[in-house]
């Protein structure tokens, strides 16, 4: 990913075997980008996913911030600062959300270490949460 003009971003999928452009495209200003064997996840002030073959978009969640989207098991999580503020837990492949912790606000990226998971607030304090089966 790199800057563009207008506020947008360049993003180029690269087979690393060959070092040949799969594709390219623009998209809105990109301030992380995170990726599996099927998708590409951007954290725009959205969150907007693309199919890792094509480039093409599978789906956007509004979502206001600066916190990186990290992939934990077959969920995204990232924070939207918008409002009180909440962690979010989407599904990867559909984007559809399946749990919000509200009231925070965080830059920082939400860790998964086994059935616990871990954020650092905006004002430096460290959240643990606990996942059941």
């Amino acid at each position: 990913v790199t800057a563009a003009q207008n506020g947008k971003s360049h993003i180029q999928c690269i087979d690393t075997s060959t070092r040949r452009p799969l594709w390219q495209k623009s998209v809105p200003r990109v301030s992380h980008v995170c990726a599996d064997m099927a998708n590409v996840y951007l954290r725009c002030q959205q969150v907007l996913v693309l199919d890792q073959d094509r480039g093409e978009p599978l789906w956007t969640i509004e979502a206001t911030g600066c916190s990186p989207v990290t992939v934990c098991d077959d969920t995204i999580c990232f924070v939207d600062s918008a409002g009180e503020g909440s962690l979010v837990g989407a599904r990867r492949y559909n984007g559809d959300v399946v749990w919000k912790v509200p009231g925070l606000h965080s830059c920082n990226a939400f860790v998964k270490a086994g059935e616990r998971g871990y954020l650092k607030t905006n004002d430096n304090v460290v959240l643990a949460f606990a996942f059941g089966s």
